[in-house]
């Protein structure tokens, strides 16, 4: 009987068209206004631009995805109290969306209303290039997009990028590498979100993942999208790893810099750390693992070096001037992680110019035995001076 009360209640509160009741108008911003349910759509326009104070005109409402006619009715539409319309103005010249097509690696631009739904931007990318709608999904910050959405309703900014996927298979085997070394072997939705599949790994190895990365191609996916936005294709291989990891490197000079870095840190960015524990660049050596030499632009999971592994640092030989006190100046060929004693012994090699007779000095500095090249920053064709030393 309450039941019956309540909702003859409602329909009653439907149905009274002298009702006030409170809608809301999106533009840039939300204009809230109180009005009768019985107010024409159109009457609605003018009290929007009454209460604006603006000399431009409303073109079109919206509500629900659906254009409201000025002759008709609030209550006709079903608007109650609290609803939002979304309002297109009479300049409004629409928002430039960027639509990148992998198939083609391509990108195209569409101009969107705001009035428009995701059905109309896929009926203008058809007609641009010739791809059915029904054949493909956009995606907007990694989310699939409805096709009855209201671009209005998407809050996106101009020049905003959308993702165009072509309809994927709805389950696909991959392969994912997991923390304690397992591959394991996956059929899963393509929508399924890179989260949902941190869980089901940790579901299976029992234990959480939630804290970890995964990894695709070098880069790194959000828990937030969907597979299918990544372009995760059938057997592909998928790493979950820690975010970051210590590692010994071995420098020049044999001593070893521990270091932590993250696995998307390029090889570049652990030179830069390890030049920065032992006080000098290193930029200009080469970084080993496994007696394999590494690329700067790569990074660490890329060459899938794991938590406690052993780099060496290398220096690649250059040619170095000497400037005797006798005029002369000769070339030696060098590594920059040689000490200046090592240059003496080349010296000696070429000039048999005795050690305690080698004094050398560059920038100003005189330069001890016991350190290298690379501490004085002595690079490519730098000039060594000689200065005489009699014997004590």
């Amino acid at each position: 009987m309450m039941e019956s009360s309540r909702a003859q209640t409602s329909a009653s509160s439907q149905l009274n068209p002298e009702e006030e009741i409170n809608v809301y108008l999106k533009v840039m911003k939300t204009v809230a206004l109180k009005v009768n349910k019985s107010e024409t759509v159109r009457n609605l326009k003018a009290l929007f631009r009454e209460k604006e104070g603006t000399s431009e005109g409303v073109k079109d409402l919206f509500f629900a995805g659906e254009q409201l006619q000025d002759d008709k009715r609030l209550v006709d539409h079903a608007i109650q109290t609290d609803t939002s319309l979304y309002v297109v103005l009479q300049n409004d010249v629409g928002t430039k969306l960027y639509v990148k097509i992998p198939r083609n690696q391509k990108t195209i631009t569409v101009i969107a209303m705001a009035h428009h739904t995701v059905r109309d931007i896929k009926s203008m990318i058809q007609a641009k290039e010739g791809i059915p709608s029904y054949q493909f999904t956009l995606l907007y910050e990694g989310k699939l997009l409805r096709d009855d959405i209201l671009v209005a309703s998407l809050n996106m900014k101009s020049e905003a990028t959308l993702h165009l996927i072509l309809n994927p298979k709805p389950v696909i085997w991959i392969f994912v590498k997991a923390p304690i070394g397992d591959i394991l072997k996956l059929e899963i939705p393509v929508l399924l979100t890179v989260g949902d599949v941190k869980s089901l790994v940790g579901s299976m190895i029992g234990m959480s993942v939630s804290d970890q990365i995964m990894i695709y191609g070098g880069e790194q996916l959000e828990d937030c999208k969907i597979l299918a936005f990544y372009d995760v294709k059938e057997e592909s291989m998928l790493e979950i790893c820690p975010p970051s990891i210590q590692i010994f490197v071995k420098t020049g000079t044999e001593d070893i810099v521990k270091v932590k870095v993250k696995v998307l840190f390029t090889v570049g960015d652990v030179k830069a750390i390890v030049g920065g524990e032992i006080g000098y660049s290193v930029s200009f050596q080469n970084l080993f693992y496994a007696g394999k030499k590494l690329e700067d632009s790569k990074t660490i999971a890329c060459y899938d070096i794991k938590d406690q592994s052993f780099l060496q640092l290398e220096s690649p030989q250059t040619q170095i001037f000497v400037k005797t006190w006798g005029g002369k100046t000769v070339s030696l060929d060098v590594e920059l992680s040689n000490t200046i004693k090592d240059v003496k012994d080349k010296l000696f090699a070429k000039l048999q110019i005795p050690f305690k007779f080698q004094k050398f000095v560059f920038d100003g500095k005189w330069l001890e035995e016991d350190r290298d090249l690379a501490s004085y920053n002595i690079q490519k064709h730098c000039t060594l001076r000689m200065v005489f030393s009699p014997m004590e």
